[in-house]
């Protein structure tokens, strides 16, 4: 079944319980009463819902986490890949300075060691490869011709995932 975004209307993905359980913040936690089923995310970058569970109409704004979500901050310093910290302003630079970015795969290497913890670690609940591989497709294609890539970089595919421990929907 799917589950548009009560705000914003956009399609949004189900979420794992252990992600709202480890990244929700203590108000959070307590209005969701601790029953994290059916919880939704918005990756809209112009919506202010994060999360949202349907059934019992609870919506909660990226102010819910204590850290930056990567489709809806514009910091350059903002997570790409919340396992092993690569930024956006990190993959920019390595892509300003060699043309390419070895962030790819170097989390393939460690998911396929089964070091990451995606659920736990990314507010979005799954792999950020496809989010990191369209951070560096964009930052190539920019410096290319500008010398400084935007803040503002967002996901532009829902590509496939190393990650041992992704989960597929995305309805």
């Amino acid at each position: 079944m799917k589950y548009p975004c009560p705000t914003c209307q956009k399609n949004t993905r189900a979420l794992n319980e252990v992600t709202l359980e480890s990244l929700l913040s203590g108000p959070a936690v307590a209005a969701s009463t601790g029953d994290f089923q059916g919880f939704r995310f918005c990756p809209n970058n112009s919506c202010e819902t994060l999360y949202f569970q349907p059934e019992r109409n609870l919506r909660f704004t990226e102010d819910a986490v204590a850290i930056a979500v990567f489709q809806k901050s514009e910091s350059p310093e903002r997570l790409v890949c919340y396992c092993f910290g690569h930024s956006v302003a990190d993959i920019n630079a390595e892509v300003r300075e060699t043309g390419s970015s070895s962030a790819i795969a170097s989390i393939s290497e460690k998911c396929r060691k089964g070091e990451d913890r995606c659920p736990e670690t990314n507010p979005q609940g799954s792999c950020c490869l496809g989010n990191v591989r369209s951070v560096v497709k964009l930052a190539q294609s920019l410096y290319k011709t500008q010398s400084s890539a935007p803040t503002n970089i967002l996901p532009q595919s829902n590509e496939s995932c190393c990650c041992t421990s992704e989960t597929k929907d995305t309805q």
